[in-house]
């Protein structure tokens, strides 16, 4: 063997760690890993509380009033709390963050934290639609979690899950999962309820955004009621509100699915910890995702279908058989990420919208309008009214009747506003204004947003004629009241 051959072997020899040196590396590499799951945990576990609730129910109706041990409702409810789920602090100043099925309107709610302590909390808003929910917890004094974008998650990635909300309840510590990243922009199924309101035929009704595909799909292995926990990345930051909603088909165990905490959603959460509606835009079409069928010869895109009188689409002169291409920039491949994209932006904000036509690519702007949202929103911040009138978007209306209005051409093409609320026996009342009238002028001016309507009314004299769409018979009006206070119910 040459010298030169000789010294080569030794040089690669010297290079080749020996099993017992890469054995060491791996372990050292395990151990830094293990050690920052540690730290993650340990961070956010003390952000992590138990929800419980307890039922209100009516003493009349089950024959209790009267007795001496159940003198109030309060005595009942004392006897009936059970724990709903988890929820994540995300303000010092004790609000909660929980999946919306985790609460209800008229039970009493308290937290209990990893310290043992339990807290009375009231809900702070509610929105079914994100499926998210916050709620106001008086002289506590909490642990914020520190959050985290879930954009920048990608399949693979580690995650850990933190609930366990009757562990904390009983032996005052939450229990820890670790998994990964599965996916990302999930579809929930249709049945799937996030506090979504039936439809009429019993099923529920896809009015979620997350069946339009927002959520995180993950792997880790906590069970039932962990609703509301936290899914946090390796640093301990909040990337996902963990939720039971979505059950995989053919099976009795909840997918490990994860609300994320992203640009969008921080929004709607901003709305909730203000105790504000959360509002959510309309373009006023249907859609489809076959171009091919209406005679257009383009890839794959949102195809409008029919387009509601006086909403944006039709203002803007969209009609049947256009494809959606992008919406301020971003491109649209089917018909739900249009809805997904438009939906996440707020009513009121104009839109250039690209779409082709008879194969010619064109360009639109247009106002948002607003979308119902079924299910029961709760709203603790003061809403706005004059004179006992409240107003909203023409189109805040559900589907049903606002197909129904638009083919009676109530909505002016031009805008208008809708009542959604007057105040029996005020001025407006007595005037013969009803919920389900469509107001387009205040005075002379043209109101087209709740915003423009407000600052008309504030800004007129003592007497204003306030001018509507089109006259009807009064019955029809009483109808549509009570249509609107059952909706809000």
């Amino acid at each position: 063997m040459s010298k030169k051959i000789g010294s080569f072997l030794l040089a690669l020899c010297c290079l080749v760690a020996s099993p017992s040196a890469v054995r060491a590396e791996v372990s050292q590499s395990v151990l830094a890993l293990q050690e920052q799951v540690t730290k993650g945990i340990a961070s956010a576990e003390p952000s992590v509380v138990a929800i419980n609730r307890a039922v209100a129910f009516d003493e009349d109706r089950l024959g209790l009033q009267g007795r001496p041990l159940l003198q109030s409702r309060t005595s009942i409810e004392s006897q009936l709390p059970y724990t709903t789920g988890a929820g994540v602090v995300i303000d010092a100043k004790g609000l909660v963050l929980t999946q919306y099925l985790n609460v209800r309107v008229g039970d009493r709610h308290t937290i209990t934290t990893t310290g043992g302590k339990t807290y009375e909390a009231t809900i702070k808003g509610a929105d079914p639609r994100s499926g998210l929910a916050v709620l106001s917890v008086e002289g506590a004094s909490l642990t914020p979690i520190e959050f985290g974008d879930a954009t920048k998650l990608r399949k693979g990635q580690f995650v850990v899950a933190i609930a366990n909300p009757i562990g904390i309840t009983e032996m005052g510590q939450a229990s820890a999962s670790m998994g990964i990243v599965s996916n990302i922009g999930a579809k929930a199924p249709r049945e799937a309820n996030f506090g979504n309101a039936a439809d009429e035929g019993g099923g529920i009704a896809a009015t979620s955004l997350h069946q339009l595909g927002t959520l995180i799909e993950t792997d880790v292995t906590l069970g039932w009621s962990n609703g509301g926990g936290a899914l946090v990345d390796l640093d301990g930051k909040l990337v996902g509100v963990m939720t039971d909603a979505v059950k995989l088909p053919g099976h009795e165990a909840a997918a490990h699915y994860a609300i994320p905490i992203n640009a969008a959603f921080r929004g709607i959460i901003e709305r909730l910890k203000r105790g504000e509606e959360v509002e959510y835009a309309l373009l006023g079409v249907t859609l489809g995702d076959n171009p091919a069928l209406l005679g257009n010869d383009v890839d794959t895109h949102a195809t409008v279908l029919g387009v509601f009188q006086g909403g944006p689409a039709d203002g803007a002169g969209l009609l049947p058989g256009d494809v959606i291409l992008s919406v301020d920039s971003k491109p649209i491949d089917t018909a739900q990420d249009l809805q997904l994209e438009v939906g996440l932006m707020t009513p009121g904000r104009t839109v250039a919208v690209e779409f082709v036509r008879a194969g010619q690519n064109r360009t639109t702007d247009m106002k948002l309008a607003k979308y119902f949202v079924a299910g029961e929103q709760v709203i603790t911040a003061n809403q706005r009214s004059w004179r006992g009138l409240k107003v909203d978007f023409a189109t805040a209306l559900p589907l049903e009747k606002l197909t129904e209005s638009s083919e009676a051409g109530l909505i002016d093409p031009e805008g208008c506003v809708l009542v959604t609320a007057v105040e029996e026996n005020g001025a407006a009342w007595q005037s013969g204004v009803r919920p389900g009238m469509f107001v387009s002028h205040v005075g002379n001016q043209r109101v087209t947003t709740p915003d423009e309507f407000y600052t008309a009314a504030q800004n007129s004299n003592e007497t204003i004629d306030l001018r509507f769409t089109e006259s009807r018979r009064p019955a029809e009006f009483e109808r549509d009241a009570q249509d609107l206070r059952r909706l809000q119910d």
